[in-house]
C-alpha cells in the first residue's frame, strides 16, 4: 500500500505544469529583439521604402487587459517618417503559453513566458522581451 501511495505521489508530481502566478506577470516589457536581431529592425524593405521597428514594449496589467506602444519608421524615396505604434486587448496566460488578443484589429498573437522573457511569435517573426524592474 505505501509502495502505491508513493508511485502515486511520484507520478503527480511529475504531471505538475509549470505554473506562472499571475501577480509576477503583471509590469511593462520592452522589445529586445526581432529574428534575433536587435533594435533597430527593419521589417519590410523594397526598392525605395523601408518599414522599421525603432522601439515597441508590452504592458500586462490587471483584469488580464495589455497596451502596447512603440516607434515606427517608414521610408519612402529617401523621405523617413517617423510614427506611434499602438495595441490595445486582453491577454490569456494557460501555464507559460501567453495569447494576447487584439481589439483595436481582432487579430491574435501566441508566445510564452519565462521568467522575466515574453517570447511573442508574430509570423514569420519571432520577438523577444525583457521586463523592466
Amino acid at each position: 500500500m505505501m509502495r502505491r501511495l508513493l508511485v502515486l505521489v511520484v507520478v503527480c508530481c511529475a504531471c505538475k505544469d509549470s505554473v506562472i502566478p499571475v501577480g509576477t506577470i503583471r509590469g511593462t516589457y520592452t522589445l529586445r529583439t526581432v529574428d534575433g536581431n536587435p533594435l533597430p529592425y527593419t521589417l519590410s524593405q523594397t526598392t525605395g521604402s523601408a518599414t522599421v521597428i525603432v522601439a515597441d514594449s508590452i504592458t500586462l496589467m490587471e483584469s488580464s487587459i495589455y497596451h502596447e506602444g512603440g516607434t515606427r519608421s517608414v521610408t519612402t524615396n529617401g523621405v523617413t517618417t517617423t510614427s506611434p505604434a499602438a495595441d490595445y486587448g486582453d491577454y490569456a496566460l494557460l501555464s507559460t503559453s501567453l495569447t494576447l488578443h487584439s481589439n483595436a484589429d481582432n487579430s491574435t498573437r501566441t508566445g510564452t513566458l519565462d521568467g522575466n522573457t515574453m517570447t511573442v511569435l508574430v509570423p514569420p517573426h519571432v520577438e523577444v522581451y525583457k521586463k523592466l524592474n
